[in-house]
């Protein structure tokens, strides 16, 4: 009898096996495949970070990647130029909506995005035209906007220079500022950093972020799961999350909606949206509805400040951690502006150092290592593989900015490396523009993420001496787990480098 059962079980599997394979003989390599496992127990092996295993895997499989989380099939990028190719594909630029991102729309087709098809193309027409109206994209004023909120922040540090011996916490610190700077453009307003109510809002949508992980994990393996488990798979929590956020848009939609001419003197993105769903009332498939326009702002309030936020608070950390690098930037800088100047992206090529700093500031904390999983629309075949439509598409840009090919020693903190031999940023920048994406679904936010970092960090350097809290173990670098990672909360001690910096308004 239990001959007879190990033998049904062994010709069921060799049956899947090899019906596994013939279904599609000319897909990528991969590692074997276990029955409704997949390759989750080769990646639970590898790194208990998806994008870690991703990547070791990678090493043995190549930079195109068939692995089967769970019940999802994946086709798995880890090169800048198989990236390159692929995601500028019209045919690799659908969003696959799984887990968190099924949830926040109850799996309807919303917003920017997580949106598919022409809703999301118009929109994403609309709102790129519609924020340059308002400053976004056109450099003066958006760094007008950056400005003002250096302002505050830069005062905020001073303050804490002058108590306890300069000694603070970093958690979430940019958070509300680098939110004001795209809330100006959206809303026309902004808020105190000490509000309390914003504030709780952020920290809720930070654990919202660290609830999962995109393009693996659990959740992205069995999305029926989080129904079972909704605690220990954060479906609780990101649903919290979500009713308070959807009731801050809603808060704010109403607020818009109610003044005066709206319709015709607007004075914020906010206003022209809702002007166009006015216009568009009646129309059967506009783009231009109230639930798109809720989603939208949604996605702004979720990712339109947390990535920024997180990769300058990582490279105040590599500063405290790196002292000779911090030496050499505030040198640069001390030696290229004159006391009371403004800090400019014009400025970039003028203080190279500091450039190429930034850039691996980008590099090493790779906030986002694998983005929000596409999948395929259609049939694909590429370099002789074949993707099935409706197969899921992770691009691991920790593979790039981690690849020994490209960078030689990439765990060291070495801003040289983007330098050629007469001090000026080399072509080893180009990699660094996968970590905003490529083709249709490149990152929206590209030109206001980039200067908010630059001109966030150069005023740090050129005001602020950051250092370890003597007598305490260096903080670690090792990132909080997440969808977007951020670093963990570390202490440190903030002089006054010199008169701080105050914005000629």
């Amino acid at each position: 009898m239990l001959f007879s059962f190990l033998t049904l079980c062994l010709t069921a599997f060799f049956l899947w096996v090899f019906a596994d394979r013939r279904k599609n003989p000319n897909r990528a390599p991969g590692p074997f495949r276990y029955p409704l496992l997949g390759n989750l127990p080769q990646i639970i092996k590898a790194d208990p970070m998806p994008y870690r295993a991703y990547y070791k895997l990678s090493e043995t499989y190549g930079d195109i990647m068939s692995v089967k989380v769970g019940l999802q099939e994946t086709v798995v990028l880890s090169s800048y130029e198989v990236m390159k190719d692929l995601l500028t594909k019209e045919d690799v630029s659908g969003r696959l909506l799984v887990g968190p991102l099924f949830d926040r729309t109850n799996g309807e087709n919303l917003g920017i995005a997580f949106g598919n098809g022409e809703p999301q193309e118009t929109l994403k027409v609309f709102a790129h035209r519609t924020l340059r109206e308002f400053g976004f994209a056109k450099r003066d004023s958006m760094e007008a906007l950056i400005r003002i909120e250096l302002e505050d922040i830069m005062q905020k540090l001073n303050k804490i220079s002058q108590n306890n011996g300069g000694r603070t916490v970093f958690e979430r610190f940019f958070q509300l500022g680098f939110l004001n700077v795209l809330w100006g453009m959206l809303a026309g307003k902004r808020y105190s950093l000490d509000d309390p109510k914003l504030i709780n809002l952020l920290k809720m949508n930070s654990q919202w972020f660290q609830s999962g992980v995109f393009g693996g994990g659990i959740v992205f393996a069995y999305p029926f799961l989080r129904y079972i488990f909704p605690d220990a798979l954060g479906y609780n929590l990101q649903q919290k999350v979500n009713v308070k956020i959807f009731d801050y848009v809603k808060e704010m939609i109403a607020e818009h909606r109610s003044r005066d001419g709206f319709d015709t003197d607007p004075q914020s993105f906010n206003d022209v949206f809702l002007g166009q769903i006015q216009a568009d009332a009646g129309k059967s498939n506009s783009a231009f509805t109230e639930d798109h326009f809720k989603i939208t702002l949604f996605d702004m309030i979720q990712a339109g400040f947390e990535t920024t936020s997180n990769t300058t608070a990582f490279g105040v950390l590599f500063m405290m951690l790196n002292q000779e690098v911090q030496a050499k930037v505030q040198k640069e800088l001390d030696g290229f502006y004159s006391k009371g100047s403004i800090a400019s992206m014009d400025d970039r090529d003028k203080i190279p150092y500091t450039s190429a700093t930034v850039y691996e500031v980008f590099r090493l904390s790779n906030i986002l290592p694998i983005s929000g999983p596409r999948k395929t629309l259609a049939d694909v075949e590429y370099n002789g593989y074949f993707i099935e439509k409706d197969t899921a598409v992770a691009f691991n840009t920790y593979a790039v900015m981690r690849s020994k090919k490209i960078w030689g020693d990439p765990d060291n903190f070495r801003p040289e490396r983007f330098l050629d031999s007469k001090g000026n940023l080399n072509k080893m920048t180009e990699p660094m523009s996968i970590a905003f994406g490529a083709g249709k679904r490149s990152c929206l936010g590209e030109p206001l993420a980039q200067a908010t970092v630059f001109m966030t960090f150069t005023t740090l350097m050129r005001n602020f001496k950051f250092e370890p809290v003597p007598g305490k173990p260096l903080p670690t670098t090792e990132p909080v787990f997440g969808m977007i990672l951020a670093p963990q909360p570390y202490e440190l001690v903030n002089w006054l480098k010199k008169e701080v910096f105050v914005v000629s308004l």
